[in-house]
């Protein structure tokens, strides 16, 4: 449960680490670091992907989509 990791900027200044992983549990800031569960926005294994089917797919069926977390 590795997860991603990257940088962020605001015009290109300011820059802030972010990370996103299974192992948080909740949206939150510490030491300066955003640390974020998956949500929509992450790039999923397209095996994965596949098998779960598309979260448009789903819409469109109008059945809810749940994402691992939420904003805290």
């Amino acid at each position: 449960m590795w997860g991603i990791q990257g940088i962020i900027t605001t015009n290109g200044k300011s820059e802030k680490v972010w990370k996103y992983s299974l192992r948080y549990k909740s949206w939150y800031t510490a030491n300066n670091i955003y640390y974020r569960c998956p949500n929509h926005l992450n790039s999923v294994r397209r095996e994965l992907g596949l098998k779960a089917g598309s979260p448009t797919l789903r819409l469109r069926r109008t059945e809810p989509i749940v994402w691992h977390c939420s904003p805290t």
